[in-house]
């Protein structure tokens, strides 16, 4: 690849170019080491610029490039470069990074359950405990959505990825009116029989204390996730957090099935 014909292109202070070029690339992104280390000084310039890329779409790419290179390719864009990727985007734009992880599970389905722990505990935790931002001012209620619909993709990694999001970093925080409509359907809801006691970490972690905060549909999912969570572990039903979050779904009048 002539990197002294590319580099002008993408180079956002010396090409009037650069909008439509970096716009087509992110159109569909192709990741690899050779172009990963010619563009990797500007890829940083263009989250400067990321406005001006004005296509949503175009944009939520590029967020979610940031993730796969951090991951993908950590001896290449190192921890300091995802730290430094991940401190120009907003919680709303954290939201895509957490997409591409969601995308790397959901890739990964047909693989088996040891290759799945290991992609979480060899890639993706490691990143996460190096690379992103834990002040409790970056989460968000909608950042937590987006999280809670990657960990249903996780399977056996799931316990491990609830205790660090959850208890170990804090980078979950209680769902508010913000969020409308999540849903939990019935195959992914195993997973909370499968690992009660995680689950209701997670639960009293996303389950805010006023239940004017949640919608009708949330809390039905809430609702299944908790009873899916004590149907074979009826001593959770005196765990102080099953009895706080029964509370709040009853007062909604969203009672067990």
């Amino acid at each position: 690849m002539d990197s002294g014909h590319l580099l002008p292109l993408f180079d956002w202070q010396a090409s009037t170019q650069a909008k439509s070029v970096w716009a087509a690339y992110l159109h569909n992104p192709r990741i690899d080491i050779e172009l990963l280390t010619i563009l990797k000084p500007l890829l940083f310039q263009t989250l400067e610029h990321r406005e001006e890329l004005e296509q949503s779409q175009i944009k939520s790419s590029l967020f979610r490039l940031i993730g796969f290179l951090g991951i993908n390719l950590p001896q290449e864009f190192t921890a300091d470069d995802s730290r430094k990727a991940l401190r120009y985007l907003f919680s709303e734009e954290l939201r895509d990074v957490v997409s591409a992880i969601e995308t790397l599970f959901r890739d990964a389905a047909e693989t088996n359950d040891e290759t799945r722990k290991k992609l979480w505990r060899n890639r993706i935790q490691p990143w996460i405990e190096t690379a992103w931002p834990k002040d409790r001012a970056r989460q968000s209620p909608k950042l937590t959505e987006s999280w809670m619909k990657a960990l249903m993709q996780m399977d056996e990694a799931y316990p491990s990825a609830v205790t660090t999001l959850a208890d170990k970093y804090n980078l979950l925080v209680p769902i508010d009116a913000s969020v409308q409509g999540f849903y939990i359907d019935e195959e992914k809801a195993e997973l909370f029989r499968q690992f009660p006691d995680e689950t209701l970490l997670l639960l009293d972690t996303i389950t805010p204390k006023d239940p004017g905060q949640l919608d009708r549909s949330t809390a039905r999912s809430l609702r299944r996730a908790l009873d899916k969570a004590v149907s074979d572990q009826p001593r959770l039903r005196r765990n102080p957090r099953f009895n706080r979050i029964n509370d709040v779904l009853l007062s909604l009048g969203v009672h067990e099935s």
